[in-house]
């Protein structure tokens, strides 16, 4: 290993070694003239911990350690019971699930449950302290928001009805591009039949058409600007599901019907 090593360092041979083992204090073991010549760089290598490996986690890291159960703390033993039951709840483990697939990274899923914790209200009395499956489900949300989402919250009511127009237009033509004419008439149709939504002109609801590009919620198609190049007749690609939207659409404040 030593004369390999030498080699390696030597410019007139330009070789690589890469070293694997399962042992983390390899490098200890090396001779202190291999050592000195390890570049000591490591890479750890782990397998992608199971949704049941995961569910034992959260049950070890939330579960007071208790010596002797008979003289185990009422609040300790209310805790451990109630960590245990949602260990067995079905949604509990849909989430975490949901949280495994978005990072396998432990230090994420820690971070996770000190958030989930800090949720707990410091006024709340001992004996009523308890952790829910929807403390979990809107903690998972809070920390795995959808930034599309959030971004349509933000949208005035003229872009949200183009969003819906678009929505529609892409169901009925399975996800064919569109154009700005195309969009105007579905919003047309879609604003004669609700009395409560204020028709605008067509200007306007150009310019809320451009906007959504400028949020890229669509983008151009190249080649393929429709006759004479004008604008209107661009065609677009919608980047978002029907999932998103319709989650926008249910917490959007102010939205008339």
């Amino acid at each position: 290993l030593y004369n390999l090593f030498e080699a390696a360092q030597a410019s007139w041979a330009p070789i690589c070694v890469v070293g694997m083992t399962s042992r983390v204090d390899v490098t200890e073991l090396l001779e202190k003239r291999v050592k000195s010549r390890f570049s000591h760089r490591t890479i750890l290598l782990l397998s992608n911990p199971s949704t049941k490996e995961r569910l034992q986690l959260f049950k070890s890291l939330l579960t007071f350690e208790t010596k002797d159960p008979r003289k185990t703390d009422s609040f300790i033993q209310r805790w451990n019971e109630n960590i245990s039951s949602l260990c067995n709840e079905g949604s509990v483990c849909d989430i975490l699930e949901k949280q495994l697939f978005c990072d396998t990274d432990e230090k994420m899923f820690r971070s996770f449950l000190l958030t989930l914790l800090c949720k707990i209200p410091v006024s709340a009395e001992l004996r009523n302290v308890k952790l829910t499956a929807e403390d979990i489900k809107e903690c998972y949300e809070f920390l795995n928001c959808d930034a599309k989402i959030t971004l349509l919250q933000g949208l005035s009511t003229l872009e949200l009805c183009l969003v819906i127009a678009m929505t529609h237009q892409m169901e009925l033509y399975d996800d064919e591009p569109f154009n700005f004419e195309m969009i105007l008439n579905r919003y047309l149709k879609f604003a004669k039949q609700s009395n409560s939504v204020k028709l605008s002109e067509r200007p306007v609801v150009l310019k809320a058409f451009e906007r959504l590009q400028a949020l890229e919620l669509i983008i151009p198609l190249s080649g393929m600007a429709g006759r004479s190049g004008l604008k209107e007749y661009q065609m677009y690609n919608f980047l978002l599901t029907k999932s998103q939207v319709t989650s926008a659409l249910q917490s959007y404040v102010g939205l008339q019907t």
